[in-house]
Order: structure tokens, then sequence, then C-alpha cells
């Protein structure tokens, strides 16, 4: 698939399936077909190490991420833990009732999940950069915590990740989130709403973030008024 970063070159990466030392995994590399060279090349070797850095760190905080079994910085490659699951998007469009243009309880219960989650990357600092509904999967089997049944996310591409310490930083993260939701899910607006009150309920700097969330949705409407 395709992504632009900073606005400028279109960043590659290629995602199949494989054996390694008679494991499933799944093999990612970065690419570029532009731009070659000293320069491509640094950003394919940090894009890379982001990637394994953050993914890390979500894992240490007790979230469902895949088991990296082997990187390489210098040809943008990782081996990573096969996981066969579907994505949110796929989830929750699947909990989608066309005739009533609504969306079942457990829709909600996964953006209940997502909300948790990405309250826990944002207290300890992480910033995942390319939140969608596409960048996690849900084990719709789910988990039971303190006796109340609770969807079990996984997430994946952390090649954005980065740290953020300001407020401003997590409600950019949020409102990316937000975007997807209007550009992927028809009349998703009660989820939206579901993962952002699950957000700061969990979060211990909830309000400062969705205080700032307000600013960041206010620059994005002007942006799409005026350009």
């Amino acid at each position: 698939y395709q992504r632009r970063v900073h606005g400028k070159q279109w960043y590659q990466r290629r995602v199949h399936g494989k054996q390694w030392y008679q494991r499933r995994v799944h093999g990612k590399q970065w690419y570029q077909r532009r731009v070659h060279g000293k320069q491509w090349y640094q950003r394919r070797v940090h894009g890379t190490k982001r990637e394994v850095k953050w993914m890390g760190k979500a894992k240490a905080l007790g979230l469902r991420t895949p088991e990296i079994y082997k990187s390489d910085y210098r040809d943008g490659t990782i081996f990573m833990e096969f996981v066969d699951l579907k994505t949110c998007r796929d989830t929750i469009n699947g909990y989608y009732n066309k005739r009533s243009r609504s969306y079942s309880h457990m829709a909600q219960k996964v953006c209940e999940a997502m909300g948790r989650d990405m309250a826990a990357l944002h207290d300890a600092s992480i910033i995942h950069g390319d939140l969608t509904t596409s960048n996690c999967l849900v084990d719709a089997a789910g988990a039971t915590v303190a006796n109340k049944f609770q969807m079990a996310i996984t997430w994946i591409d952390f090649g954005l990740g980065a740290q953020g310490l300001q407020a401003e930083d997590k409600a950019v993260d949020l409102y990316v989130l937000e975007r997807a939701f209007v550009s992927t899910h028809p009349n998703s607006e009660a989820l939206v709403k579901r993962v952002l009150g699950s957000y700061s309920a969990a979060s211990q700097n909830g309000d400062a973030t969705m205080k700032r969330l307000e600013a960041v949705r206010m620059r994005g409407r002007k942006k799409l008024c005026f350009g």
C-alpha cells in the first residue's frame, strides 16, 4: 500500500505472509520507487527502527502487538508474528445494520477497547501516528476483565510512531482517528463518542487532551473551508 509522509514522497510497504523457520510470519518491507540514494536509505532505516521501537514499547505496557522475530534496518524488513484476526474496520462494518443505519452493541465494545488502549499509549507518551481502524485488529472472542467482557485489540503499524509529551500531540493523534471514522464508517458519530468517552475515562490527562482536541478540530475545519 502507499503512504505520503510529510506531504513529500510516496513511501510504500510490501506486506506479505510467508514461512520463516517453520513459523508463519508477516514480512514487511519499506521501499520507494522515485527517490534513491542516501536520503531514502536514511528514511527507510529510521522508519523501520520506529516500527520496532514503538511496537515494543506498546507491548511492554501490556497492550497486544505482534511479536517481532527479526528486523533488518538496512533493507527495511521486519518479520513479525502472523496474527490471523480481522481489522477493526472490517469488524465494525460487519456490525452495521443498513436498515436502521446503526451499529450493534458489539461495535461499541470494539470502540471502548480502542479508547482504553489509546489512553494507555498516550499516558506513556506514545503517539501512534497513523490511528485508523485498519491499523488495529480485534479478537471478537475478547477477554473477561474484572468480571466484564471486553474486546481484545491488537495494534499494528507503528511506522509513524513517536514520543509525544504535549496534549497537542495526543489530540492530533485522536483527530486522525476521528477523520478515519468519518471517511470509513457511515453514520459513525456515536462510535466516535464511544471511543473518546472510553479514552477520557481511562486517561490520566484526558480532560486536557479533549480540550486540545477541540482546537485541533477548529483548525481542521478552517483547512477544509479555506484550504
